[in-house]
């Protein structure tokens, strides 16, 4: 009865065991995209530090703010094992304010499935070639086969670590983090807002010379249009009183030189 007891227990705790084996490994490569702003720099720069994974790339710069103030920047690009990335991303979330987050995934199954058919078809061609190098006696055939041998092999070895690169992206989630360190900005001074003051009664002096800017604008004014009126009526009146005076002229300049010609001959002035 004992014996019974002990097999039931065991087989109960191994069934956990059992199952999560059991289940197909997820091929999907994911991307983990957040953009924080954070108050002290120096203490969040520590806490993704202390993250578990490795750093891809990192680079901490300093950036200028409106107002003509600094403030800091950082960008990382982390890989986190899968296992870890639950609780990396929420302590990511607790650093600071957020202000992007999204995620991206790309399943891989397709790809590595076609890599490991042809990783083993491959594996087939070398170990066919390897019979038939084993099998030959000349050495024109010995070399023909060792050189495509060496070329199979290179296929494989490439294809293999294609497929183990796919793997590996399979069990971590690459991690972007952007962070931003917030800046305190001096708030504006309020303008202060004087009342306009109530103007005082002119007094006899300024009455004065207020009525006598006033009539010389007027005066001005008024001489101003009588310039503008004789220069609108009276400029046309004399050219057109020049244009008649020619006219006469040239009508009558034959007639004039013929009386003071006689004049002339007369040697007088001419009777009444």
């Amino acid at each position: 009865m004992k014996a019974i007891l002990v097999i039931v227990f065991a087989i109960f705790l191994l069934m956990p065991i059992s199952v999560y084996a059991s289940q197909p490994t997820r091929l999907i490569s994911r991307t983990y995209n957040i953009e924080l702003i954070v108050e002290d720099m120096d203490e969040v720069l520590e806490a993704v530090r202390a993250l578990p994974g490795f750093n891809l790339q990192s680079n901490v710069s300093q950036v200028d703010a409106p107002q003509g103030q600094i403030t800091r920047q950082a960008n990382f690009t982390r890989r986190i094992d899968n296992w870890a990335f639950n609780h990396a991303q929420s302590t990511l979330r607790e650093l600071g304010e957020i202000l992007r987050e999204n995620e991206q995934a790309q399943h891989h199954g397709a790809e590595i499935a076609q890599l490991e058919t042809r990783i083993a078809v491959l594996t087939q061609e070398i170990e066919r070639l390897t019979i038939m190098m084993a099998a030959s006696t000349t050495l024109d055939v010995l070399i023909t086969i060792d050189s495509h041998l060496s070329r199979v092999m290179r296929d494989r070895d490439r294809l293999t670590g294609q497929r183990n690169q796919r793997m590996a992206q399979t069990q971590s989630v690459v991690t972007v983090i952007r962070l931003t360190e917030r800046v305190e900005y001096a708030e504006e001074e309020e303008e202060e807002v004087y009342e306009e003051e109530e103007d005082a009664a002119p007094t006899f002096t300024q009455r004065i010379a207020d009525s006598f800017f006033t009539s010389w604008d007027n005066f001005t004014r008024r001489g101003s249009n009588l310039a503008v009126f004789v220069a609108r009526v009276g400029l046309p009146f004399l050219i057109w009183l020049a244009v008649i005076g020619l006219v006469l002229l040239i009508i009558l300049r034959t007639p004039l030189k013929r009386y003071i010609k006689s004049i002339n001959l007369r040697g007088g002035e001419p009777n009444a």
